[in-house]
């Protein structure tokens, strides 16, 4: 397995925030990543923010585990992941 990057969002103007504008990004960068050979990819979001679990859902990711990890956020607790995978679609579906 090799990591390629992270994705962090900092999208703050409300107009482009909410409605089908990120997931459409997210749909085409997913794109992307499955044309170049990617068999998998997965997300992951604070095990707090069910907005972006939510999100995350709606690309059709499958919720796999939730972990500890070594990120502590603002007010000093350790971070609680909620992890995700999308699969690579299969022949008959667009990449």
């Amino acid at each position: 397995m090799r990591q390629l990057g992270s994705l962090t969002e900092h999208i703050n103007t409300p107009h482009i925030y909410f409605g089908d504008t990120p997931l459409e990004v997210k749909r085409l960068l997913l794109a992307v990543i499955f044309r170049h050979g990617a068999e998998w990819v997965q997300l992951r979001t604070d095990e707090r923010n069910g907005r972006s679990a939510a999100a995350i859902q709606k690309l059709g990711a499958t919720e796999l585990d939730s972990r500890d990890e070594h990120l502590v956020r603002r007010d000093g607790t350790r971070r609680r992941s909620r992890i995700f995978r999308i699969e690579r679609p299969g022949p008959l579906l667009p990449a």
